[in-house]
């Protein structure tokens, strides 16, 4: 319980929201509230799409688009990070871990890939989208949006080089099935999910 409202209260503050949040029996449970992006410092004029993902007890990761010049989805936008290691009391500077130069990288979505025996810690994988124009104008033909992770096998400290998955998760103009073109598509918001058990047991979604 005491981990979930840690997860939840750090999550709200990315949203720079301040819910009241209740433990078992009603009694209120202390917080440390922390804005983690703030729109119009850190070199950026916006922050949005925030996820969050639990790596253990301790170990939180926080990821956001950070969007230059204004706050319209599309322009220079980065994938920035910051991690707690104490259950989310104190966080790191903000790290930039997806830079598409003066285009987008946007829609971070993580999830832990908890059941690879190679990687007993787990591996921690961070989807993402870029876009040469806007949704939009992407839809209209006039540009062209991509799929990408990245991954991590010590809890974001270094990352992959991309991976691009577009042709695997999407088909477009440029697929070997041009005529079902879907134009544009979108990771997120929102997180992946892995399951644990049934028949699709270690997909992740």
């Amino acid at each position: 319980m005491t981990r979930l409202i840690s997860v939840l209260g750090s999550f709200f503050m990315l949203l720079g929201l301040a819910p009241s949040i209740y433990a078992q029996k009603s009694s209120i449970v202390q917080r440390h509230d922390q804005v983690l992006f703030k729109s119009g410092e850190g070199g950026y004029a916006c922050y949005r799409i925030p996820a969050l993902i639990a790596l253990s007890d301790r170990e939180i990761v926080a990821f956001a688009e950070g969007r230059k010049q204004t706050c319209a989805d599309f322009g220079d936008v980065d994938i920035l990070m910051r991690r707690s290691n104490d259950g989310g009391q104190s966080w790191s500077q903000a790290k930039v871990v997806v830079d598409n130069g003066s285009l987008q990288a946007g829609n971070p979505t993580p999830v832990l890939d908890r059941l690879d025996p190679a990687h007993p810690r787990g591996r921690l994988f961070l989807f993402y989208n870029t876009g040469t124009a806007s949704e939009y104008e992407t839809r209209q033909g006039l540009g062209r949006r991509r799929g990408f992770f990245i991954s991590s096998t010590d809890g974001g400290l270094s990352w992959s080089k991309p991976t691009d998955i577009s042709s695997s998760v999407h088909w477009d103009r440029h697929s070997p099935f041009p005529e079902k073109d879907a134009r544009t598509f979108a990771f997120a918001p929102g997180h992946a999910v892995q399951f644990d058990s049934g028949p699709f047991v270690g997909r992740i979604y």
